[in-house]
């Protein structure tokens, strides 16, 4: 299986709204099948939403999902967060405090799996991503009947 999660802090970071997304995947011969797709918002508007926030729970509520729903119990984690899938490799320390917990969690999730942590560009994971975006977008629409520009509609992030 693979599980691509995604995660967004708009419209300014941190602050702004965290919106996560994550698909998985059965990968076999005969091709890939979508198991799964789904999208939130991780937190509200305020100090502590960050889209490092929202990138941990997309990775978490992936990984809750396979837990519950799945019996193949292999699996390969691809992010294109460098710091979640470095945490996870070991790669990085977790330093910030609101991430300990979150990263504590993804790692019980992880307990009895097998698997494997992989960074990808942007451009490699867009369903996740997307699916993080229309959490943001439904998010505003339903709080402000419009949707703020995100930073890369305003060129704030590449």
């Amino acid at each position: 299986m693979r599980l691509f999660f995604d995660g967004l802090c708009e419209p300014k970071n941190p602050g702004g709204v965290a919106c996560y997304g994550y698909v998985v995947y059965l990968e076999s011969p005969s091709g890939r099948k979508k198991l799964v797709e789904d999208s939130g918002v991780a937190a509200e508007p305020g100090p502590d939403s960050t889209n490092n926030v929202a990138e941990y729970a997309g990775l978490i509520k992936g990984l809750e999902w396979v837990r519950t729903n799945a019996d193949d119990r292999e699996l390969e984690i691809i992010g294109d967060s460098t710091l979640v899938i470095r945490h996870l490799t070991g790669e990085y320390k977790v330093r910030a405090p609101r991430l300990v917990p979150l990263y504590r969690k993804a790692c019980s999730l992880l307990n009895e799996l097998k698997w494997t942590a992989r960074w990808v560009r942007r451009e490699e994971n867009t369903v996740a991503d997307e699916l993080s975006l229309k959490a943001y977008r439904e998010y505003s629409m339903k709080k402000y009947g419009k949707v703020p520009p995100t930073m890369r509609q305003t060129g704030a992030i590449e």
